[in-house]
């Protein structure tokens, strides 16, 4: 008989598996800041996240590349709505820490990894 529950060994997550540099962070400060810059000329003070759909597909937002990309990746995901508009916001983020000023193939495909893959999540529970 096979056990319901086995006892493994905590890790500590209070050691950090690699140290920032003060120059790495200073560098990553300074992109943040410069994509906040961004995100206030071209909204407000609206950030990416708080985005308007219809903002978000304005001419101009993307590349007809990183267009095709998407209506690929839409049809063979199986994206909803809200799927489609958050992969739009975190590429126009990635696009802002660049300092692009269009979300181009290379951000959306980053965006991309970020998702999870259905087949990675666990089921709730299963039917007999």
């Amino acid at each position: 008989m096979l056990p319901l529950s086995q006892n493994a060994p905590l890790t500590p997550i209070s050691t950090p598996t690699q140290e920032i540099t003060p120059s790495e962070h200073a560098t990553a400060e300074k992109a943040i800041k410069r994509a906040q810059a961004a995100e206030e000329a071209r909204q407000g003070a609206v950030y990416n996240s708080g985005l308007s759909n219809s903002a978000l597909q304005a001419p101009g937002v993307a590349t007809p590349e990183a267009w095709a990309l998407l209506r690929r990746a839409t049809d063979r995901l199986n994206l909803s709505t809200r799927g489609y508009f958050k992969l739009l916001r975190v590429a126009q983020t990635i696009a802002d820490l660049e300092g692009a000023a269009q979300i181009e193939l290379a951000h959306l495909s980053e965006a991309l990894q970020y998702r999870e893959k259905i087949s990675q999540k666990p089921l709730a529970f299963q039917r007999e």
